[in-house]
Order: structure tokens, then C-alpha cells, then sequence
């Protein structure tokens, strides 16, 4: 191999590790789109086959090696994460590699098969798309980090979700990303990139106009919230001399403040089954009146043995209503194939979790939410059951697994992102941050940082209006790349043909 080629593939391992800090906490858009393009440029102009695809599998390799990294935190909280775990860190991240960067390696083959740069371009775009919607599926799904989410910081850009979903703004900004190549490709095919540079700016413009209009002055209800963020380190949570004391933690807290209709604690908040547990359960509701609720994660184990992660909401006589986590995490709750993967899960749990029944809605005097819990939160089009209409969506979570990384606020971009797709608000309580109030619209109205201990007081925004993405979800942006990627090809095909003849 030529010195050259193994620079050029070491520049592109250096793109795909930068490109990752326009994403939260960093939101700096020209990390993203820089290397990007040039990434574009490389990848578009390869010889052959083999190296379109090794272009793209080594930029993608080094984003989402980069891009997933914090996860590794969680295998380094305690002694038992790190006797037990710590030296699968280098088999994860090469595993991250070899599996996501195909979601780069892929639509860079496919685009070698274009025959001028403005079918490279729609072959590209369109088959990352593709790629992106079948990343919240494919083995359980981790759609971690859409494209679309680096314009967290770009409310107006942000709304166009509402409409076409992250994945639709993924779609756009890999868009725009490949403009510059187009424009120093000009003289290909002049009319077709000038109709697509046009088609592309006044869809853009258009969205922007109704992005504008749909944003709507912050309108909060009579119903209020208490948010309880403890603070509490992930290695202290679980360690038996300190889960009464993380347990009263929690119960001063709910006294502090003003009076709330909903008392909210995080995932897992407490170690006590509420359920079974009746001591604790009596000392948890002593909390509330007549009037108001709690709201709180914790572990359950039924009849049978079988372990949940639940959400129970309770009032003064006990427990109303529990939904369990259906969408579990694979090694954080479960061991996919177990029968041949011999390993306990980084929680030290003896048993795997069961998954629930699906979404639910609960509701309390008239007052409806979707709860969902901490991973739930990823997935596009996912959070709230069908044919109903909940006030809000609630996400409790424990991100104190993931200690100061950027998981934590990526994260809370997700959170964002749903309320904007759902046209709902959203409030999120995190163990050990980022607490937030997230309007219909996106808009945190309060906030609590990562690594501190605190509460909340806050009205419940208003519910807002269904949203074109609600009702249509991912279909017809998936069928509109299906047939642009179809149509491309065999455009592609007509032409080589002609040029035969």
C-alpha cells in the first residue's frame, strides 16, 4: 500500500473522531460539516470499489468508536464493573467499529455505482438515510446520535422535526454536507445540481417558515411537578449501608420547596420493591396528602421470580398504576443469547430482566402521561402508545452510570427531540442529572446540571397540538429514500446502457 493511501486513511480515522464534536456538550457545527466534506471528496472520487468502502468504513469506524466512548464509563464504576468488565473495553470498542461503521461503509459503496457526482450524492444520502431509520431496529436498535441532532442548539433548525423527524433532518443535513462537492462538480450536469441546490434551499426555506410559525409562546398548566435529583453517585447507589440512607435522601428532598401535584423521582430511585417492600412503600407515600402523587422508579420481582424495571405511580393509599420497561438494554439488563454468552449483566443482576407489555398511558384525575424509561427515550416514533393523547411524556433515568461524559447531554437532546416530534412536553428526571422541564416545542424551561443534587418546582407545559411526524412516523421518508435510491440506480443503469450503444 502507497504511503499516500495509508495517510489518506489515516486523515479520514482523524475526520470521523472529529466530526463528532458537533454534537452535545460541544454543538460546534464546523466540526461536523468540515470533515464531512472533505470526507466527501475522498470518498466520492475512489477508484474502485474496495476503497469507496474502506473510505467510508474508516471514517465511520472513527466517528462511532469516538461517538459511543462514554459508554465504556459504566464498566469502570466500581470494583465490580472493573474486575469483571474492564478489560472488555478494547473488544468494545472494536466492536462498535466493525458494526457501525457500516452505517458510513455502505452508502459509500453504493455511491461509487453513481455516474456523475449528482447521483454519487443522491445514492449516498438517501442509502445513510435508509441505514439510519433501520439503526433503531436492527439487533434491538441503538439510534444513538442521528446526524439531525447536531442542531440541538438551533431551536428554529430543530423544529423541522416536527414534520419530518430526526431522520428526515439527518437526511437534509447529509444534504448539505455534500453541497460543496456538487458546486466544485458543477459542470457535470449543470441543470440537474442547480434543481437540486434550488429544490433543497426552498424546502429548507420552507420549513424554516413553518418552523417559525409552529413555535408557539411557552403556555404552562395549573398542574406542577417536583423533580428530585439526588445526586448520588452510581458506585454509592446499590451499596447496602447506603441504600436507607439514599432512600431519606430522596424524602427530604420531597419536603422541600413548594407543594407539587406530582412528586417525581428517577429510575430505579429507590432499591425497595414498592410493591412488596410495605414498610418502605408506607414510608415513600407519607410524603403525599390527598392530592397529589408520587411517581418513581424502582426494581419488582412478582410471584414467579421474575425481575422488572418499573415505574409506579402511588397516592396517599399506595400504589394506582405501574408500567415496566418493555425496551431493555442488551448487558446492561439482559444477556442476549445467554445460553452461549455465560455473563452476568454490568449491573450485577443474578437474574435478567423481563420486558413489559409495551407502551402504556396512565392517567390520574384527568392528568395523563407516557412513561418511559431512561433507553426508551431513543427511539423516534416510539414513546407514546398508540391512539392515545397523554398530557406529557415522562423519561426517568440514571445517567450516573455515564459520570461526566457527553452521554448524559446527548441524552437530553433525545428528550428534546421526542417532545418536538410528539408535539408534547416532556419531563425528565435523571438520578444524578440532567433533570429538565422540555416544552412542546424543545425549549428546556428549567434544568438541573449533570452531577448535582436538587429539585425542581415547575407547572407542567402545555400539551401543544399532534404534529405531522406523530401521526406519519418514519413511513414516508423511508419510502421516499427507497425510491430515490431505486430511481437513481436505474437512471445509472439507462445511461451506462446509452453510453454502450
Amino acid at each position: 500500500m502507497k504511503i499516500k493511501e495509508i495517510l489518506k486513511y489515516i486523515a479520514l480515522a482523524l475526520k470521523g473522531f472529529i466530526s463528532n464534536h458537533g454534537f452535545a456538550p460541544n454543538n460546534f457545527l464546523p466540526a461536523f460539516f468540515i470533515p464531512f466534506i472533505i470526507f466527501t471528496f475522498i470518498v466520492f472520487n475512489a477508484q474502485n470499489k474496495k476503497q469507496a468502502f474502506l473510505y467510508g468504513y474508516i471514517f465511520g469506524f472513527s466517528h462511532f468508536v469516538f461517538g459511543l466512548s462514554w459508554i465504556t464509563n459504566a464498566l469502570l464504576i466500581d470494583e465490580f464493573t472493573i474486575d469483571t468488565f474492564s478489560w472488555l473495553i478494547p473488544f468494545f470498542y472494536a466492536g462498535v467499529g466493525i458494526v457501525f461503521g457500516l452505517f458510513f461503509a455502505i452508502p459509500s459503496l453504493l455511491a461509487y455505482f453513481g455516474k456523475n457526482s449528482l447521483s454519487k450524492v443522491l445514492i449516498f444520502t438517501s442509502s445513510f438515510t435508509i441505514l439510519e431509520i433501520l439503526r433503531e431496529c436492527l439487533l434491538t436498535g441503538f439510534p444513538w446520535n442521528k446526524i439531525g441532532a447536531i442542531w440541538s442548539d438551533y431551536n428554529y433548525i430543530l423544529q423541522s422535526a416536527s414534520i419530518i423527524g430526526t431522520n428526515g433532518l439527518t437526511f437534509l443535513t447529509i444534504l448539505l454536507g455534500c453541497f460543496v462537492y456538487l458546486i466544485f462538480n458543477f459542470q457535470q450536469n449543470k441543470k440537474s445540481i442547480s434543481s437540486l441546490i434550488g429544490f433543497t434551499s426552498l424546502a429548507v426555506m420552507g420549513l424554516m417558515v413553518i418552523n417559525t410559525i409552529t413555535i408557539r409562546p411557552i403556555k404552562l398548566t395549573d398542574q406542577t411537578v417536583k423533580i428530585v435529583q439526588p445526586g448520588i453517585q452510581q458506585k454509592l447507589k446499590w451499596k447496602p449501608e447506603e441504600v436507607e440512607r439514599n432512600f431519606l435522601t430522596h424524602l427530604e428532598f420531597s419536603k422541600q420547596g413548594e407543594k407539587a401535584d406530582f412528586i417525581i423521582w428517577s429510575e430505579t430511585a429507590v432499591s425497595y420493591d414498592l410493591i412488596n417492600a410495605t414498610t418502605a412503600r408506607t414510608l415513600a407515600t407519607s410524603i403525599l396528602n390527598e392530592n397529589n402523587y408520587l411517581i418513581t422508579g424502582f426494581p419488582h420481582a412478582d410471584n414467579s421470580g421474575k425481575l422488572f424495571n418499573m415505574v409506579g405511580l402511588f397516592n396517599k393509599s399506595g400504589v394506582i398504576a405501574t408500567y415496566a420497561k418493555s425496551h431493555l438494554v442488551p448487558f446492561g439488563e439482559y444477556i442476549p443469547f445467554k445460553k452461549y454468552i455465560p455473563m452476568k449483566t454490568i449491573t450485577n443482576q443474578l437474574t435478567d430482566l423481563t420486558p413489559g407489555e409495551g407502551l402504556e398511558t396512565i392517567t390520574a384525575d384527568g392528568f395523563s402521561f407516557s412513561p418511559l424509561i431512561c433507553y426508551e427515550g431513543i427511539f423516534s416514533g416510539q414513546v407514546v402508545q398508540k391512539n392515545t393523547n397523554p398530557n406529557f411524556i415522562l423519561i426517568l433515568t440514571n445517567d450516573a452510570w455515564y459520570g461526566l461524559s457527553r452521554g448524559p447531554y446527548q441524552h437530553l437532546v433525545e428528550a428534546q427531540l421526542r417532545a418536538i416530534e410528539e408535539g408534547k412536553p416532556v419531563i425528565r428526571a435523571g438520578y444524578n442529572g440532567i433533570s429538565a422541564v422540555i416544552d412542546s416545542n424543545g425549549r428546556i424551561l428549567k434544568s438541573l446540571p449533570l452531577n448535582t443534587s436538587g429539585i425542581i418546582d415547575f407547572k407542567i407545559p402545555d400539551r401543544g397540538y399532534a404534529t405531522i411526524y406523530s401521526v406519519t412516523k418514519q413511513i414516508p421518508l423511508f419510502i421516499f429514500c427507497v425510491l430515490l435510491l431505486g430511481i437513481t440506480f436505474v437512471l445509472n443503469i439507462v445511461k451506462k446502457s446509452e453510453k454502450k450503444k
